[in-house]
């Protein structure tokens, strides 16, 4: 069974297996450093409250809502930003996974009332000018 180097090289350290709930801990955050001196075994709890007394203040990247969050998720975040749902990081990434101009709320009632009298997205889409899929997969 394959294993995480991080886990199998801690447990060399020790000279034991890890016990079910511990965590191999990165002291520097860095989780490509597997060196041993960088590895401490730490249980869920204790993992948990040392990275939850790091979080920072953020903003959502679409909806701009105060977020807390750690900074580790600031720091390796594909977009570069954060956001405090999946509904806010599709619109920002418009359903590409690229930066896509936002839709307004204007095209947000549009879109709801197109639907509702049965135009399908591939005609939304022509008629906002946009991508189809950064509305919805196309019937």
């Amino acid at each position: 069974m394959a294993q995480y180097e991080h886990r199998v090289v801690l447990e060399r350290k020790l000279g034991r297996k890890l016990r079910p709930g511990e965590f191999a801990h990165h002291k520097n955050e860095i989780k490509a450093d597997n060196r041993p001196r960088n590895l401490e075994p730490l249980f869920v709890g204790d993992h948990n409250r040392l990275h939850l007394a790091k979080t920072v203040a953020a903003k959502c990247g679409f909806c701009s809502a105060t977020l807390i969050v750690h900074p580790y998720k600031l720091r390796y975040s594909k977009s570069g930003q954060v956001f405090c749902n999946n509904q806010c990081a599709g619109r920002f990434n418009n359903g590409h996974g690229v930066r896509g101009t936002p839709f307004s709320k204007t095209e947000d009632r549009f879109i709801l009332a197109k639907r509702q009298q049965g135009w399908s997205w591939c005609r939304i889409g022509n008629e906002l000018n946009r991508n189809r899929e950064s509305i919805a997969d196309c019937d």
